[in-house]
């Protein structure tokens, strides 16, 4: 009935009609305006007053919940409420930039890590390590003055400057992501809650 592009139909259709929709239309009208993200003009649908079905309460909670930024208390709130699907396992804690960019200095690479990047982890502390055992070799073969000494060290100063700024970069993307990703599965737990 509701497609997935239809939101205007629908909502064309709801105004204008004087018929009451049925459960399956109201389901699938909601359904359409999350995969619009349409959030606020759903919470604020005349057809959910009153209304008591576990599939539109779901659905409205998904709104309210993505409508706007969430703490870590309102997602455990809301865990408790609906219970917990595979789309409310998410962990929407905010990383400190600060925090990674410190790590990465100290240990290069373990920003990332704290990020939850693993193999970003290793791989920028292989490269900066193998640029800083390079480094020591042009140091003790060659002594400061050498050419090989400094293009390592200018190379070890790019991977290591750079190891860090990323590990901050990371710690900002970190929410953002985890956020959509929470999005992306609250609307297919939806839409299978509607199909059912």
């Amino acid at each position: 009935w509701f497609e997935k592009d239809s939101f205007r139909l629908a909502e064309v259709y709801y105004s204008n009609s004087e018929n009451v929709l049925d459960l399956r239309q109201k389901r699938e009208l909601g359904l359409s305006m999350l995969r619009q993200r349409k959030y606020m003009p759903f919470l604020s649908a005349d057809f959910l007053k009153n209304e008591k079905d576990s599939v539109l309460l779901f659905q409205s909670m998904t709104a309210s919940a993505l409508s706007q930024p969430m703490k870590k208390n309102e997602l455990t709130e809301l865990r408790d409420k609906i219970g917990t699907p595979s789309v409310l396992r998410l962990d929407l804690g905010k990383k400190s930039p600060f925090i990674a960019g410190l790590c990465s200095a100290i240990i290069p690479g373990s920003g990332k890590l704290y990020c939850g990047r693993k193999h970003q982890f290793i791989n920028a502390l292989l490269m900066n390590s193998l640029w800083a055992a390079q480094t020591y070799e042009a140091k003790v073969k060659d002594g400061y003055n050498s050419p090989r000494f400094i293009v390592s060290a200018v190379f070890l100063s790019f991977f290591y400057i750079g190891n860090i700024w990323t590990s901050v970069i990371e710690a900002k993307k970190y929410h953002y992501e985890q956020y959509k990703e929470l999005e992306h599965e609250a609307l297919e737990y939806n839409t299978l809650l509607v199909n059912q």
